[in-house]
């Protein structure tokens, strides 16, 4: 894992247990603190189905909670794209 510069992780609503995978991430990343983690809010500019993705589409707010609970969980550098 030396050469891996950032994780990135696409927030999907309701599509996978984020908070689960946050927590699993933040275990292997213990021992590399220089590593970035990415949390990218998923939108719908560009989709096929925009309608049917808007479910899905998690909240800023929903966004900046998981962003914190992944600082919770030990993750030292934390970029939030929305």
């Amino acid at each position: 894992m030396d050469k891996v510069e950032e994780v990135r992780l696409v927030f999907v609503k309701n599509f996978f247990n984020a908070y689960t995978l946050v927590a699993q991430t933040a275990e292997l990343l213990q021992a590399y603190p220089d590593v970035v983690f990415k949390l990218i809010r998923v939108h719908n500019k560009g989709t096929r189905d925009p309608q049917g993705l808007e479910p899905h589409i998690p909240s800023i707010e929903e966004t900046q909670a998981l962003a914190d609970y992944a600082k919770q969980c030990g993750i030292k550098k934390i970029v939030v794209i929305c």
